[in-house]
């Protein structure tokens, strides 16, 4: 403490050329409050990796919904293929037994992947994870690349649609003609609605009991030519497939980052604050 002289009344003045300073106590966190930071701190980096364990689990659920889908659509392909029938299937996407044996076996691959990466999630097992990491990387790479091709094909089949006149809608065949007036919900080509097909149901004929479509004004009264029709119909299915392949790409993504946050690392045992304390001056 300043020296000080006393003064009359009892009061004190430092003396002359005398500086007193007072203690400076830093705002930083003390020793009292380091097991609370530390407690902090363990507990939000435990649950980013719980969040993620459980998105992961979510992730996984979904997957393994599709994979069971992509079983019973493959088993159903082979079915079809099997029986010969000149259905929907066999018509317009050329179903095979190669086919249904091809999207059966992926749908039980991505099963292996999902019940690795869910049982990665629960017991935090690396090797687990690393497979599941694996086996989803090589799905986004196999996702990304078709999707693109697809898409390509789209458009180039929009192009071709488009670019195309009433004499190549006349040079169709008869099955070729229900098949697109089925499909565009149209009739006839070019605002005259030109060359319609009249007769009886040549696409998928077993699986419908209508007859002559264009001739039910109760279904085609309003219906746009097959022209329009088709161009409406490619734009559609463009922005779906392109929409659809970037939600698909930015899901598979997301699993691949909440797995690799759900590894178990050397510094989650002991998790340490770092921070430096200044001395009181």
């Amino acid at each position: 403490m300043a020296e000080s002289v006393e003064l009359l009344g009892g009061r004190t003045s430092p003396k002359e050329n005398t500086k007193t300073t007072k203690p400076f106590v830093s705002s930083l966190p003390t020793q009292h409050s380091i097991p609370s930071m530390y407690q902090y701190a363990q507990y939000r980096h435990e649950s980013k990796k719980w969040f993620s364990r459980v998105y992961l689990v979510l992730v996984n659920l979904a997957l393994f919904g599709f994979a069971i889908s992509l079983i019973i659509a493959g088993i159903a392909v082979m079915k079809v293929a099997a029986g010969g029938a000149d259905t929907i299937g066999r018509s317009v996407i050329s179903i095979s037994r190669e086919m249904g044996i091809a999207v059966t076996a992926v749908g039980a691959i991505l099963i292996l992947f999902t019940v690795a990466g869910t049982m990665g999630a629960i017991t935090r097992h690396n090797l687990a994870l690393k497979f599941y990491i694996f086996g989803i990387m090589v799905g986004f790479v196999i996702v990304l690349a078709g999707g693109i091709w697809f898409i390509i094909m789209v458009r180039n089949n929009a192009n071709k649609w488009a670019n195309q006149n009433l004499g190549d809608w006349k040079a169709y065949t008869d099955f070729q003609k229900d098949t697109y007036q089925v499909l565009y919900t149209c009739c006839g080509y070019g605002p005259d609605k030109n060359g319609p097909y009249l007769g009886a149901p040549l696409f998928d004929a077993s699986g419908r009991t209508d007859g002559n479509q264009c001739a039910q004004k109760q279904y085609f009264k309003d219906a746009m030519n097959c022209y329009d029709g088709g161009n409406a119909w490619h734009h559609v299915y463009t922005v779906v497939s392109s929409v659809l392949l970037a939600g698909i790409s930015i899901f598979l993504l997301t699993a691949v980052g909440a797995a690799d946050n759900a590894k178990m690392r050397k510094s989650d045992i002991g998790y340490q604050v770092q921070y430096e304390q200044l001395p009181v001056r």
